[in-house]
């Protein structure tokens, strides 16, 4: 309920996951409370339409402020106070990302690997698991390089990783 208020949906076509790719999924439950779901404060949760309508806004259940029936104390017309989510009305904005991230983003950023002699059996232009690239979230190359910190696109790169 709190989600379908939060966001202004039309309808109740839609499931929550607490993992990417519709895994996990958390059961609606009017009796079990968030912390007993297992979620706290900072958690990643999805949402995912279950049809193709839930995006899409019902003019007839919104009425427009002309429209609007005099039914408050004063008389004045009840005007619908905008979603927070809603998108912006009126010039559009357009976002322009910095060169240094557009560059960025066209590398493909992985951690590259000498030929391993001990390991490798292959010819000098062949890959084997032992001097592939690696993706630069690999989690053992972090810990054997004692990395604390991933870089900011290293991290866009862990979070999009898949999603194609």
């Amino acid at each position: 309920v709190q989600v379908h208020d939060t966001f202004g949906l039309t309808d109740y076509g839609f499931a929550l996951y607490r993992e990417r790719g519709n895994k996990n999924e958390l059961i609606s439950s009017r009796s079990h409370s968030v912390r007993s779901c297992g979620v706290h404060h900072g958690d990643t949760i999805y949402l995912t339409p279950l049809n193709g309508a839930l995006w899409s806004k019902d003019p007839a259940s919104h009425p427009s402020t002309s429209k609007a029936v005099n039914n408050t104390p004063s008389g004045e017309p009840v005007i619908d106070a905008p979603s927070k989510f809603a998108p912006p009305r009126g010039p559009s904005l357009t976002l322009q990302e910095d060169d240094v991230d557009l560059q960025l983003w066209k590398l493909d950023g992985k951690v590259q690997r000498k030929k391993d002699d001990k390991f490798c059996r292959h010819g000098a232009n062949a890959c084997c698991v032992h001097c592939s690239p690696l993706e630069p979230f690999d989690e053992a190359y972090l810990k054997e390089q004692n990395v604390k910190h991933l870089s900011f696109h290293a991290y866009l790169r862990k979070l999009t990783a898949g999603v194609d």
